[in-house]
């Protein structure tokens, strides 16, 4: 249809009928949506979301916020435990 112009935006879901690029936030963390996503997508175990703001500072400094809206997953770290789209540090004196 000429009047559908684009994809949803990374970060966000858009259902039939959106009339916005984003229309739905993806903003749990147990889901995450690229671009151009209509339903959410379930974050594999053993990974953890991403949020949309700034994917390469992410990276480098570990933060996460578990309302930012939600635009890739990750595999979890060494010394780190992954559930529900959720990465959190091993306790001490034990490994994952």
């Amino acid at each position: 249809d000429k009047f559908c112009t684009g994809p949803c935006k990374s970060g966000y879901f858009c259902n039939p009928g959106s009339s916005s690029p984003t229309e739905n936030s993806c903003d749990r963390a147990d889901y995450f949506c690229p671009e151009g996503t209509s339903n959410p997508i379930k974050v594999d175990r053993g990974y953890y979301s991403i949020p949309i703001s700034n994917q390469d500072d992410f990276f480098q400094t570990n933060q996460h916020s578990q309302n930012a809206n939600k635009v890739n997953q990750t595999i979890c770290d060494p010394g780190y435990w992954c559930r529900d789209g959720v990465r959190r540090p091993c306790s001490e004196g034990g490994y994952y």
